[in-house]
């Protein structure tokens, strides 16, 4: 199938699909349609859900408790894989000549039978041309984190520091070998906005005038969702809050992203304000601010020192502050050896530097 006319050539597309109220077959059917329209440039990020109150939204009462929705998650990114292999590259033949369409030799049932889910299979869409999407996780629990070990590719970093990236990055990939996986199987991807300039004085300038134009009222309310918890009673002067006793509903609720923040909150003697200021302009995620060299130092100081293999950069201003990191930065990082001139290939896999999964048809023939 060619892929459907777009306005981009080499931008990936990833998209959320929870492992809780969705099923195996759904999942799989979604993102093999999306890779083969998009020409091998689709990702899955699985997630198990973390606000308690969807579940009154899909027959249920109640949440299902984390161990419960990592278990399931793991099935389920199982059986998403199985269905995704259930035709051979080479499965439809379509030759004229002999009025063949389908080789019903390279296509096989999935039959899975386990605790959460079975499925006969096969999966109503042909192999992809990544093999298989490209599968993103964001938890960093420690259910999270042994998932993404077990299975993911593309992870969403959630540390606020180079320290506590390292930390993360050294825990996580210290976890694949045990499943059978090379480090290079997993590229950690810690979130970074970007504040750059001609000169340092400009990007100043810039998050300046953006750090004036944040309402207190916004910003609490945004930072309660990032916590998970309400902090609008709370002075802005006063130290942050940490969070109240562990209630049930904010075991089974609640994120790294938001500890993270607490954490760092505690760790700096941060007040609300003081969390907030912080934050915002980052995103919940880290933040660079200065000339293009300041800024390619930075991202080549925590690649070269393993607390990353890339990340998600997130732009404050648009298109201003793409269009900025795009003539400043990446020229700056492509001199030092860090960006390639040209993209690897033209899929997702390709360019994220992963393996294409083998066709498990070609295995078998030999």
């Amino acid at each position: 199938m060619p892929p459907c006319r777009s306005n981009t050539k080499h931008i990936g597309f990833v998209a959320t699909a929870t492992t809780t109220y969705e099923e195996p077959f759904t999942i799989a059917r979604k993102f093999a349609s999306l890779d083969h329209l998009s020409g091998g440039r689709a990702a899955w990020n699985l997630v198990t859900t973390q606000y308690i109150e969807d579940a009154k939204n899909f027959g249920r009462d109640e949440h299902m408790g984390r161990e419960d929705r990592y278990e399931r998650a793991r099935e389920s990114l199982d059986v998403v894989r199985l269905l995704w292999d259930s035709w051979a590259t080479d499965a439809f033949v379509q030759d004229k000549a002999t009025g063949q369409y389908l080789d019903p030799a390279r296509v096989r049932l999935t039959n899975y039978r386990g605790k959460h889910f079975a499925i006969k299979g096969p999966l109503n869409v042909g192999r992809t041309p990544q093999g298989q999407p490209v599968v993103f996780m964001a938890g960093q629990s420690e259910a999270g984190k042994e998932l993404a070990a077990y299975g993911g590719e593309g992870l969403f970093g959630t540390a606020s520091g180079k320290a506590e990236a390292q930390r993360e990055y050294a825990d996580i990939k210290g976890r694949m070998p045990k499943y059978g996986r090379p480090l290079e199987a997993l590229r950690i991807l810690p979130g970074l906005s970007v504040y750059v300039g001609r000169t340092a004085a400009e990007a100043d300038e810039l998050y300046e005038k953006l750090q004036a134009l944040i309402s207190p009222a916004l910003a609490v309310s945004y930072l309660s969702k990032v916590v998970g918890f309400d902090v609008t009673g709370a002075s802005l002067e006063e130290p942050m809050p940490q969070r109240p006793g562990e209630s049930r509903g904010e075991s089974l609720g609640g994120t790294a992203i938001g500890r993270s923040v607490l954490d760092m909150a505690a760790r700096d003697g941060l007040s609300v304000r003081g969390t907030y200021e912080r934050i915002l302009p980052a995103m919940g995620g880290n933040m660079v601010k200065g000339d293009p060299a300041q800024v390619a130092d930075m991202m080549e100081d925590w690649y070269t020192s393993k607390a990353c293999d890339g990340f998600i950069l997130s732009m404050p201003v648009q298109p201003r502050s793409l269009r900025a990191f795009i003539e400043l930065v990446v020229p700056e990082l492509q001199r030092r050896g860090l960006r390639p001139r040209e993209y690897r290939g033209t899929s997702l896999r390709d360019n994220m530097g992963l393996a294409h999964p083998v066709d498990p048809f070609a295995r078998n023939q030999h």
